[in-house]
This record gives C-alpha cells, structure tokens and sequence, in this order.
C-alpha cells in the first residue's frame, strides 16, 4: 500500500465494550486491500511510519512488548507498548503505555 492510494473513506463503525473497570474499542473497517498487505501496514515500522504517528522498534505483528517513538517539533518521546494477540493477518491486539522518561 502506498501513500497515493490512501483514502480515508467512510468513518468505522466502533463498539465501545465496558468491563472490569475498563473500556476496549473494538474498530471493524473493510478494505479494499489483500489482507496481508494490510497486515503490514499495520504492522511493519518502514509502512507504519508513513502514516501513524508514532515509529516501533520492532514489528508488531508477534505477542510482546514494544517501545513506539513520537517526534513532534524536534522532540522525540518513547511510550511502552504491548501487542497482546497477533493472529496474521486476521487479528492484532495491543495497547499503548505510559511514556518512557
């Protein structure tokens, strides 16, 4: 997938799931891509970095944790990151952390 091909389309339909104290977004988007080239955008720092904010360290499409790097006016910052289940290319958990100081 390149940057030219980008479209944004229709907004996604989100489920908002409540439980244990905590709230999960479930987003679902069908999109006229093969699913592995999917996966890699989704997954891959060299695709990921062309359009998400944020850089990994590593790919994201194996169970662990990450460090994803921000820069935003000269200022890089680090967060922790876990990709808590990777099914390729099917499904792709993982939650954001706190910042790395």
């Amino acid at each position: 997938m390149h940057p030219k091909d980008f479209d944004t389309g229709a907004l996604a339909d989100v489920t908002c799931l409540a439980g244990d104290g905590r709230s999960t977004l479930v987003f679902v988007r069908d999109l006229p891509h093969a699913p592995q080239e999917v996966w890699a955008t989704l997954t891959e720092p060299a695709q990921l970095c062309q359009w998400a904010p944020f850089t990994p360290d590593r790919s994201l499409a194996a169970v662990g944790p990450a460090t994803l790097q921000m820069t935003d006016d000269g200022r890089t910052q680090r967060f922790a990151a876990s990709v808590l289940r990777a099914d390729p290319p099917k499904l792709l958990e993982s939650t954001p952390g706190a910042m790395i100081s």
